[in-house]
């Protein structure tokens, strides 16, 4: 097993093998969430899947709510 390494910024490297895949995923799901605020704060549109499996838009307004475009209602109630 390696030693953790500490960047010049204070970020911790360990190795895939060091983590549990819950830690993993946690990451990456935590990275995706702050990729879509910034896109958002950014002025970008952002396309992704709701909740109950729809293709949405959503866009953040001036006054800072978020306006969610339903692109595809397609997801059927017989699949």
């Amino acid at each position: 097993m390696q030693r953790a390494k500490t960047t010049q910024e204070g970020s911790v490297l360990r190795s895939f093998s060091d983590v549990s895949t819950s830690e993993i995923a946690e990451l990456a799901l935590n990275a995706g969430k702050e990729a879509r605020e910034k896109a958002l704060d950014a002025g970008l549109e952002v396309r992704c899947t709701d909740e109950q499996g729809r293709k949405v838009i959503d866009k953040k307004l001036p006054d800072g709510t978020i306006k969610t475009t339903i692109l595809d209602e397609s997801k059927s109630d017989d699949e």
